[in-house]
């Protein structure tokens, strides 16, 4: 191979790479909050929640309980300790910085 050929197959394949990286990763990524056993119930309410879409390009979990409590990851327990309606929204994001939201009142 000649020098002008591989040089331009070098800028090509720089070029093609991140491209392809970002062709995987979806524009807004799908959210699926799961809560058990359900967010109704006597005080203290006991919840398991965790993100169940299957979109494997989520990196970042964030779960606003709606009283002022925020965790974060995919899964994990929370306590309710006061009786009210509670707004409880998960936040997820993707590696391209897009994010989404689902939520239970």
């Amino acid at each position: 191979m000649n020098r002008k050929l591989i040089a331009l197959l070098i800028i090509a394949s720089l070029l093609f790479i991140p491209l392809a990286a970002m062709a995987e990763i979806p524009a807004i990524p799908k959210v699926k909050l799961v809560v058990l056993p359900s967010l109704s119930g006597d005080s203290p309410l006991f919840i398991t929640y965790n993100e169940n879409s299957g979109d494997n390009t989520i990196t970042n979990y964030s779960y606003d309980f709606g009283n002022g409590d925020v965790q974060y990851g995919k899964e994990g327990n929370y306590t309710y300790g006061l009786g009210g309606i509670y707004n409880l929204t998960l936040t997820v994001s993707n590696a391209a910085g897009n994010t989404s939201q689902s939520g239970w009142i």
